[in-house]
């Protein structure tokens, strides 16, 4: 992703950080920014779990030039790998990788009821 390296490289990771959360601020509604995760796969890429599913954000030098895929909550797949969570979509398949198979395990259980809340919305 050429956005995402170009986007690594002019920004520092704090930077990184407050620009992405300013994305999602524009995109997630006020209830949903109450409970979401910005996470980053293996390959550098972020994610956002929130109660309707997941955002993999695309971003870019330029703020205006971010854009996102979004994948609905039914249509997502967890499953952990000892240290890895690996999520599956129809068209996408993305890695989480945590310090150890306990996080990883604790991090499926959070993602699974945070994803779940879409159900009894």
């Amino acid at each position: 992703m050429e956005n995402v390296t170009d986007f690594q490289q002019v920004f520092s990771p704090t930077q990184q950080f407050l620009l992405l959360q300013a994305y999602v601020d524009q995109v997630l509604t006020e209830a949903e920014l109450l409970n979401f995760s910005l996470l980053e796969t293996t390959d550098q890429v972020p994610v956002v779990f929130y109660s309707k599913g997941m955002l993999v954000i695309t971003p870019a030098v330029d703020f205006d030039q971010f854009s996102h895929a979004f994948y609905p909550a039914k249509d997502l797949g967890l499953r952990q790998a000892q240290e890895k969570l690996e999520i599956t979509a129809s068209t996408g398949h993305w890695e989480l990788a945590f310090q150890d198979e306990a996080e990883a395990r604790q991090m499926k259980a959070d993602l699974t009821y945070l994803l779940q809340q879409t159900a009894e919305q």
